[in-house]
């Protein structure tokens, strides 16, 4: 585990996966298909649990520039700066179950709160979960 420091606010346009985690790929998917330079793109991930304790994930990718989102018909949230506790999955996609019990760990932090966020870094995931 280590700590980061996230210098500026991320703005990120974004759509709701149907359900977690079978529709995470269907929602990066449906925002691949509306932005023409996708695969150049920042993607992210952010989440949190409903009332019910149902995890809510959005697929997302960072604003390239202001009212981006809204221009391809989605909403908008900000990724808040400041102190986070982080681990990098290496070559995430073959290690995909390891992602739960990675935020699971990171959770347990006596000051973490919501959003947990994924920033996707090629072959790297860099799971991220919000403290103070």
């Amino acid at each position: 585990m280590n700590n980061y420091y996230l210098k500026n606010d991320l703005k990120v346009f974004y759509t709701t996966a149907k359900s977690f985690p079978d529709g995470i790929d269907d929602a990066f998917g449906l925002l691949a298909s509306k932005v023409t330079d996708a695969e150049k793109r920042a993607i992210v991930g952010f989440s949190c649990p409903n009332e019910q304790g149902e995890i809510i994930y959005n697929a997302a990718m960072v604003e390239g520039f202001h009212g981006e989102g809204s221009q391809y018909g989605f909403d908008t949230f900000i990724i808040p700066s400041g102190e986070y506790i982080t681990e990098t999955i290496t070559q995430w996609r073959s290690k995909a179950a390891s992602v739960e019990h990675t935020f699971r760990k990171l959770v347990r932090h006596p000051q973490a709160t919501c959003p947990c966020v994924e920033l996707y870094e090629g072959d790297n995931m860099i799971c991220m979960v919000k403290v103070g």
